[in-house]
């Protein structure tokens, strides 16, 4: 078995044998977390709900279900023996692991026998074990109150431990080991007085009382301005006790490491060379934090050195700026800055000239300046030797510039800023880096109130916003959208925005008289240094449609290799040009997108940008058709021509690569077919709309189906292609029918047929003639559609269609369970799923299973019945297919009805109906209503449950579906007659019956007869006749009839 560590004390990790999955977006690594944080305790829903949603979005349960369920595959993925699991109970979730592999366990247990141990050395060991599971701030990489409230209470059983860890480490006469940990502890919560008071005596007890003092002066002018306190008895006392022994006079200095420098004057010269910090900075209280902790480290002999990394206009110069004026009493020995000008049209700054600055401003006399760099920077390291010195070195275009000024003091530090990332700093200098992004909305809008000063009074808030997001979010547009609508008092914010949306932006955002101040200048520094490829790539992703890009899709358009594209997209990302938002999915913000589509007008010709999207297309259009073939093979298709040479293909090899290609892709896929009108690629406009039928109908993504087969009927119609439209047609009548708009589905798939036999299509003719069969079953005109359904058989059948032959199998099976000829239907479902399999269609092999085990439940056979929906239930589950998943959930609850299991019942329909109403499906809404009527009237709730079967009824009659509607009508009569309101019951049971029979419900209409003749007679004293007990005793289970059943009439 392989060794597990789920992490929770710094970023969220789960590592198996030392190797780190990747836990997917921050919501589902949020679920993980609180699964983890609650190990073997059962989280319910609702509580998973609030700690994992600030403000839950509507489809909020399937969301939460969709995340565990790609966890558990996640973790059984890692090792198919994992000793992790996530259990659904009737309460909620429960994760089940072993307390050792959980480090926030392990840190509480460990912990606490190190209170309980008597020996102190033994003690401390323990103590020190349990701090060392910390690798940073707990759930770094997390949001969100709950994640703050549960990092609040960690945070402080982690200062308790490391606060009774330091007393016992330094009475132990080992005060040197604690230094390190404390100091960082206290940077990070300035208000611990414990903390402070066990590095004071560390310090104390290392020689190093001056710095002790130090630490009691800043403690206490935090608690002063945040609480407006003096510090505690042990503080003051400490603080006294330190003042009154000789060693506080020590030096604060880091010891003489033997380094000589040259004779300095009697008063070394303190540089203060910081730029004036910026007028209005908001927001980036993570990065602040961050390069404290930086500070707080004094990691490595040269000091600590932090590349800041970001796009042109990002803020970089502004963080460093900010930030070195807040830590600048850090550096008493002086700040160094200069600005290499590493992206400009001036020449860069050599290393030898801020060499030859940087020890002027140290104090080396003129005429001691060397004029050789390896000279220079000897020097400057020379005159750098036991001081404390802050070196910003801003806009750095490369590592060979930066090297040579960096210090070799512990003491010092250097932020250096850069549009790229300076790999080679971080690699073989030590340097950290800090990836710097535009800000977050709300920061965005908060700088924008406090740049337009007055006039942000008057403006609304939503115009504000609307401003920020015109601007990308981007500081230095915002800045220069400031300046400008502050020069022109009488124009109005909205009208500055309407110009921004309709002119070109890239020339508005610009204050005219300042080449810095322009936001397309800006990005031109940035452009022009790429090599000629990256250039063309740049330009080209500007031109495809969507918000992100794939490394295939990249190479698609390029017209060249993935290899290649990968090499073109490490330098695009490295200059910031572009984004790795997630693995392999690359982006830029809004005005780098506008920037990148100018150059490609100006660069690129149009024969090169209507090439690129061609073959743009042709590789989504081609491994969509890869992941069809995975997901619905079952489902006919237009055929397709074969993909141009050297365009890449995905292979999609297994349902759930299939299914999450498409799921990212959906967004550019639609964007895609919206904007192409090129004559040339209009066929695969209608091809690739025919193509995701199968896809958009399993997710039910209403919206983009209709975009997207709208936008192939327009193509076909452009071309004149019969057999486009009627693929278009089918398209469109299919998503009619998912949003029980019958009349028009009809419509279309008449079309479809005309249009088929025009077009001599004879696989699309059968396929109109099976859907309007499925049209006309739910419609519950079942003799027309066994007519349908029949008719299209024998077409697959004369066709050797193996698809064909399964659908409508599986179609007759189902329509002969509706009207009850239960014989029938087992037949032509069993060999329906005997070609589904063959086929290997998921979502063909799950829709039998759920009808076989509505029919055996309808035999009685309970056992069977729930294990074929159970198996259907998976299969839906495992393929992201929501509509069938509410189909087999409201199957599974008539089951555990019959079975005599209420809550459980509850459990499945209610889902079912949370299901229906993410899809905005009334016929699975009344289906699921009725489901809950039934499970609440065996638990006895007979308002609940008769309130249900209203609310199903109201929902069949908007579907315009008859069988759930007489179902309401039959339980709802059975409930009126257990309360004595015959007349009521006789009404609706009346109905019912005159509906079952027209419509040729068999089973159902034995039903309604039965219910209204328990409502005509007089009540006897008997309950349930002995031969339906006798049933459900053969079938080995216990249980009750359901509501409507004859059997359960008095």
């Amino acid at each position: 078995m392989a060794d597990w560590d789920l992490r929770l004390l710094g970023t969220v990790e789960v590592l198996v044998d030392g190797v780190p999955l990747v836990l997917g977006p921050v919501k589902q690594r949020l679920v993980l977390a609180v699964l983890v944080a609650n190990a073997g305790q059962v989280v319910s829903v609702d509580s998973l709900v609030d700690r994992v949603w600030e403000r839950p979005p509507s489809a909020v349960r399937n969301t939460l279900y969709a995340h565990i369920s790609r966890i558990r595959r996640l973790l059984t993925k890692a090792d198919t023996s994992s000793p992790v699991s996530i259990n659904r109970t009737s309460q909620g979730y429960i994760l089940e692991a072993a307390p050792e592999i959980i480090d926030v366990s392990n840190f509480l247990s460990l912990s606490k026998r190190a209170r309980d141990e008597p020996d102190q050395r033994r003690k401390a060991a323990l103590f020190g074990q349990a701090l060392s599971l910390w690798r940073g701030v707990a759930m770094a990489d997390l949001s969100g109150e709950w994640v703050s409230r549960t990092r609040e209470t960690w945070g402080q059983q982690r200062l308790t431990a490391a606060a009774e860890w330091a007393k016992l480490e330094t009475g132990n006469g080992r005060p040197e080991v604690v230094i390190d940990m404390l100091t960082a502890l206290a940077t990070e919560n300035p208000l611990a007085e414990p903390i402070v008071a066990g590095l004071m005596r560390a310090l104390q007890a290392t020689g190093r009382g001056a710095e002790a003092i130090n630490w009691y002066a800043r403690t206490r002018q935090h608690l002063l301005d945040a609480l407006g306190v003096e510090p505690g008895a042990e503080l003051n006392e400490l603080h006294v006790a330190m003042l009154r022994s000789p060693s506080r006079t020590q030096g604060t200095h880091p010891p003489d490491l033997g380094t000589s420098a040259p004779a300095r004057t009697a008063t070394p010269a303190v540089p203060a060379q910081l730029p004036v910090d910026a007028a209005v900075f908001v927001g980036r209280a993570d990065r602040l934090a961050e390069l404290d902790r930086q500070l707080a480290t004094r990691a490595g002999p040269g000091g600590v050195r932090v590349v800041i990394s970001g796009s042109a206009g990002v803020g970089k110069t502004a963080l460093a700026t900010h930030w070195a004026h807040r830590v600048r009493h850090h550096f008493p020995d002086g700040q160094l800055y200069i600005n290499m000008y590493g992206y400009a049209n001036r020449a860069p700054v050599r290393p030898a000239e801020a060499l030859a600055q940087f020890v002027r401003a140290l104090g080396a006399p003129a005429h001691t300046i060397p004029l050789d760099v390896d000279e220079l920077s000897a020097l400057y390291r020379s005159l750098l030797a036991d001081r404390r010195v802050l070196v910003v070195i801003d806009n750095v275009a490369a590592v060979s510039d930066v090297r040579p000024l960096l210090p070799a003091t512990p003491g010092c530090m250097v932020l250096v800023t850069s549009r790229n990332r300076l790999r080679g700093l971080v690699a073989l200098d030590g340097a950290y880096r800090l990836q710097l992004d535009v800000l977050t909305p709300d920061d965005a809008t908060t700088m924008f109130t406090h740049l337009l000063g007055t006039q942000a009074r008057s403006t609304r808030s939503e115009t504000i916003e609307a401003l920020a997001a015109a601007c990308a979010y981007l500081p230095l547009a915002m800045r220069i959208a400031a300046a400008t609508i502050a020069d022109r008092p009488g124009q109005s914010v909205e009208h500055y925005i309407d110009k921004l949306n309709v002119d070109d932006r890239l020339d508005l955002l610009s204050t005219g008289d300042d080449e810095r101040s322009m936001v397309g200048a800006a990005f031109d520094l940035s452009y022009r240094a790429l090599p000629a490829r990256a250039r063309t790539m740049f330009c080209l992703l500007g031109v495809a449609p969507g918000h992100d890009i794939s490394v295939p899709a990249a190479a698609a358009l390029l017209g060249d290799t993935v290899a290649t594209a990968e090499l073109l997209f490490e330098q695009l990302v490295g200059t910031h040009l572009l984004d790795e938002r997630s693995p392999g999915r690359f982006t830029y913000h809004d005005l780098l997108r506008l920037y990148a589509r100018r150059q490609a007008q100006i660069e690129i010709t149009s024969e090169m940008r209507h090439a690129a999207l061609r073959r743009l297309l042709a590789h989504y259009l081609h491994t969509a058709d890869s992941a069809a073939r995975q997901l619905y093979p079952q489902m006919f298709r237009l055929r397709l021509p074969d993909p141009p040479p050297g365009v890449p293909v995905i292979p999609l090899d297994d349902h759930q690569a299939a299914l999450g290609w498409l799921d990212n892709e959906r967004p550019n896929l639609v964007a895609l077919a919206k904007v192409v009108t090129d004559s040339e690629v209009r066929p695969l406009i209608w091809l690739l709309a025919d193509t995701l039928r199968g896809y958009l109908a399993l997710r039910q993504y209403m919206h983009d189906w209709f975009t997207i087969a709208e936008a192939g009927l327009a193509a076909a119609c452009a071309e004149d292609s019969a057999i486009g439209q009627a693929a278009a047609h089918h398209s469109l009548a299919q998503a009619c029918h998912s949003i029980t708009r019958y009349a028009k589905s009809i419509t279309h798939l008449r079309q479809a047929l005309a249009l088929s036999e025009q077009a001599g299509w004879s696989e699309g003719h059968t396929a109109a003639l099976c859907n309007l069969g499925i049209v006309y079953s739910d419609l519950s005109e079942l003799d027309a559609a066994v007519a349908h359904f029949t008719q299209a058989l024998h077409a697959n059948e004369a066709n050797n269609s193996l698809a064909g032959i399964a659908v409508n199998l599986n179609n007759l099976g189902d329509t002969y369970r509706r009207m009850g000829k239960l014989p029938e239907a087992i037949d032509y479902l069993a060999a329906a799923l005997v070609r589904y399999r063959m086929l290997k269609s998921p979502t063909g092999q799950a829709s039998v299973l759920t009808a076989l085990g509505a029919v055996r439940r309808e035999l009685g056979h309970l056992a069977t019945a729930t294990s074929l929906i159970n198996d259907g239930l998976e299969i839906h589950r495992g393929i992201g297919d929501r509509y069938g998943e509410a189909t087999a959930l409201i199957e599974l609850s008539r089951v555990r009805v019959e079975c005599g299991e209420g809550q459980a019942a509850l459990d499945s329909a209610a889902r079912a109906l949370e299901l229906s109403r993410e899809l905005d499906d009334r016929q699975i809404a009344a289906d699921a209503h009725n489901a809950m009527g039934q499970a609440h009237a065996l638990q006895g709730d007979e308002r609940a449950a008769f309130a249900h079967f209203e609310q199903a009824r109201l929902s069949a009659e908007q579907a315009g579906s008859l069988r759930p509607e007489a179902e309401a009508l039959i339980g709802s009569a059975v409930l009126l007659v257990r309360t004595d309101r015959r007349a009521e019951a006789a009404e609706r049971a009346s109905r019912a019956l005159e509906m079952t029979r027209r419509a040729g419900y068999r089973s159902l209409e034995r039903r309604a007869a039965a219910a209204l003749e328990a409502a005509r007679r007089p009540r006897p004293a008997v309950l349930v006749p002995r031969q339906r007990r006798d049933r459900a005793a053969g079938a080995g289970v216990g249980g009750r009839p359901p509501v409507g059943d004859p059997a359960e009439l008095p």
